[in-house]
């Protein structure tokens, strides 16, 4: 998404949400658009007639003028970020529905977070806030981009490694689930994401990991657990490794957003 494409993009507030459930969105029609990024429990809702049924990692925009709703009773705890912004020319992305899973989770929730504390904060020059939430909407563009056919293969074995992040992955094991050659799969990936099949496991699991930790109320080993590492010190060192920093000093970079509890 360029930036001509946005023409007219103000930020008019967000937070992150919590509830211990049950809970059900209630009915509006407002006057911006709202970005939903989901990171606990699920999210049913309705934007006009049509139905989402939202899971951590998900994303859905939501529409000004039109109705949305809750279509169903989360009976889990729910927390999910929400941001309302508004454009003077909406690029065509924004005229269909728009909702799918984030495709670089710990990123998006990361320029979420950013975007609420400088939003929050009087000390960022005029147009920080926008400059971040144009960040964050052209990440949801390069998701829609690659729905294409071309590259729908590359996307299959993503989300593959996606959705076993949570296991000690090798790149003979998902080869193995595609019939593949380990290497056949790198060349695909490579050309799709910029990533070998090695990077791609390491990078999903580190995203993976990165989205965890801005969760509050889950612990390091708890994090750990889920993610398939079977001691505290080899996720530790796992982290520190790829990122650079301690599972803890991640999380303590984030400062304390407007949070608001049902």
């Amino acid at each position: 998404m360029r930036k001509s494409d946005i023409s007219g993009l103000r930020y008019t507030g967000g937070g992150a949400f919590s509830t211990g459930g049950p809970w059900r969105h209630g009915t509006r029609i407002i006057d911006s658009f709202e970005l939903i990024l989901v990171t606990r429990g699920t999210v049913a809702i309705r934007e006009g007639q049509t139905r989402h049924t939202l899971q951590p990692e998900d994303y859905l925009l939501l529409h000004p003028g039109i109705e949305h709703a809750g279509w169903r009773t989360s009976e889990e705890p729910v927390s999910f970020y929400w941001i309302h912004f508004t454009l003077a020319a909406a690029p065509a992305m924004f005229s269909t529905p728009c909702a799918g899973r984030a495709p670089e989770p710990g990123a998006m929730i990361q320029l979420a977070r950013q975007l609420l504390q400088i939003g929050a904060s009087p000390a960022y020059p005029a147009g920080t806030a926008e400059h971040m939430l144009a960040v964050l909407l052209a990440e949801l563009q390069v998701q829609r981009e690659m729905r294409g056919p071309q590259n729908a293969f590359a996307a299959r074995v993503h989300e593959y490694i996606r959705s076993h992040s949570y296991e000690p992955l090798n790149v003979q094991a998902v080869a193995a689930a595609f019939g593949y050659h380990p290497d056949h799969l790198t060349r695909i990936l490579k050309r799709c994401y910029g990533r070998t099949l090695r990077e791609d496991i390491i990078h999903t699991r580190l995203e993976r990991a990165k989205a965890l930790l801005q969760d509050p109320e889950k612990t390091i080993s708890q994090i750990a657990l889920e993610l398939g590492f079977e001691e505290l010190n080899l996720f530790e060192k796992f982290f520190r490794y790829h990122q650079h920093c301690s599972p803890t000093q991640y999380r303590s970079s984030f400062s304390r957003l407007h949070t608001n509890h049902r």
